[in-house]
């Protein structure tokens, strides 16, 4: 005698198909909605603050990103200033040392 695998949606703890499931009666699916739809809420409402949180903390990165590059920009152009003021001074060096006296 070969032994056909059983599956695993027969035998006593198996889900019963719908004809056989007893009736549920309106209020009993009522209260079951009612509880399913407060789980969704409870969830969108997490999910909703989780994003109001994300939303300020990319706000907050935004902001010092372009602090940031304002720093940045301010001290390549204090930079530039300073080498110009080496430059000159070392053209004027240049100009004392060979000019005739």
């Amino acid at each position: 005698m070969v032994s056909t695998p059983r599956s695993p949606h027969t035998g006593p703890g198996a889900p019963r198909p719908p004809c056989l499931r007893p009736p549920v009666s309106a209020s009993q699916r009522h209260a079951s909605l009612e509880t399913r739809l407060q789980q969704l809420d409870q969830h969108s409402q997490a999910a909703a603050q989780q994003l109001v949180q994300l939303l300020s903390k990319q706000n907050d990165l935004l902001q010092e990103r372009q602090s940031l590059s304002e720093e940045v920009e301010r001290l390549r152009a204090q930079r530039e200033r300073e080498l110009e003021t080496s430059r000159k001074r070392e053209n004027h060096r240049s100009d004392v040392r060979h000019s005739p006296h």
